[in-house]
């Protein structure tokens, strides 16, 4: 989710006319461009700088989201960042006027893309990603497992702070992937109006060539998996793919 918490890439910044947003590397911790003081206030970067963790409405103040235009000169920015997903409590304190974007995916798809990037990453038996609230229960798990449950909680997780928070239907967009890859202009364009940004023709023009690279492959996790890995996903995020609206056949 981003402007909230949910999938997820290392290296990506919330990027405005003064500078950058705290950036983060791929482990847990905030780096700085240099040893002054970050470009946001205090209250969003400090917190943002620990390990990622589910943050609390208390750390944040709704008074704080006043110095990030002046710091910037612009009205809004974009936090494009999926473990956003585990802080949606915070953000809603820090900026109640935000608007959240979670884009949901089939979560199959979701575990085996995982499941490969571990492979890439420090071996399929190491974490990656994402570490919602009590993770550390499911480790000696199989790790198709460990994956399908980080989707899951990560849902869990948004669904329940969205309503906690009282996030209202204009400020929480829910995208499905399946919808962005077939349909992809319609789809943005709809989301661009809800948010209630302007869309001109030279970005519209910039945007063709992105949107037309988009394919769903959602069709890949089935030769990704064994049959074994399958039956104990399915075990595990079975009602979850209901919820979500995945059929779990």
């Amino acid at each position: 989710m981003d402007h909230a918490r949910q999938q997820s890439l290392p290296g990506a910044s919330v990027r405005g006319a003064a500078g950058e947003l705290p950036r983060r590397d791929a482990g847990h911790g905030a780096v700085h461009r240099s040893g002054r003081a970050p470009t946001a206030p205090r209250a969003y970067a400090a917190p943002l700088a620990r390990p990622p963790r589910r943050l609390a409405r208390r750390e944040g103040s709704a008074g704080d989201e006043r110095g990030l235009p002046r710091r910037f000169g612009r009205p809004r920015f974009l936090g494009k960042r999926p473990r956003h997903v585990l802080r949606l409590r915070y953000l809603r304190a820090v900026f109640p006027e935000a608007q959240f974007v979670h884009l949901v995916r089939d979560g199959r798809a979701v575990a085996a893309s995982m499941l490969r990037r571990r492979r890439g990453a420090r071996g399929e038996q190491a974490w990656w990603g994402l570490k919602p609230p009590g993770w550390r229960r499911v480790q000696e798990r199989p790790p198709v497992v460990q994956c399908g449950w980080t989707w899951k909680r990560c849902c869990q997780i948004a669904r329940d702070d969205a309503e906690a928070t009282g996030l209202v239907p204009e400020q929480y967009h829910r995208v499905r992937y399946e919808t962005l890859t077939a349909r992809p202009a319609p789809t943005l364009n709809g989301l661009i109006e809800a948010l209630g940004l302007s869309s001109p023709e030279t970005f519209q023009r910039a945007l063709r060539p992105h949107l037309s690279a988009l394919e769903n492959r959602n069709d890949r996790w089935p030769a990704r998996l064994s049959a074994t890995q399958q039956e104990a996903l399915l075990n595990e995020i079975g009602e979850a793919l209901e919820r979500e609206g995945y059929g779990a056949g």
